[in-house]
């Protein structure tokens, strides 16, 4: 078996889905809880202390508001409590082709 290089050396990323659902239900953002939960499961079951990228997948431009007042709080948390020390994003195309919600996004966090 190949030698793990040490976690210096590696860049770790999941991603977390802001709003889903089941086959055939409608589609509903989580709640805030729920992505500080998913964070800490995901970080137990890699065996790590952080990630380097938390990517978000939103459904849509729908979901705006309740990305920026809700869940964004979470993450800006997860970040300064050092579990989590870049954001990025994980888009569907097809379902936001002109990458609507990302635009209206970008200029609120963008440093």
């Amino acid at each position: 078996m190949p030698a793990v290089p040490p976690r210096a050396e590696l860049t770790i990323s999941t991603k977390i889905a802001l709003a889903g659902s089941e086959p055939g239900k409608p589609i509903r953002p989580i709640r805030g809880d729920d992505i500080s939960k998913a964070v800490d499961f995901s970080l137990k079951r890699l065996q790590i202390e952080y990630l380097d990228v938390m990517l978000i997948a939103v459904a849509g431009p729908e979901y705006f508001e309740v990305v920026v007042d809700e869940h964004m709080p979470v993450l800006q948390r997860l970040q300064r409590a050092g579990k989590t020390r870049f954001l990025g994003s994980s888009e569907l195309s097809r379902d936001d082709g002109s990458h609507e919600w990302l635009q209206r996004f970008l200029p609120l966090f963008h440093r």
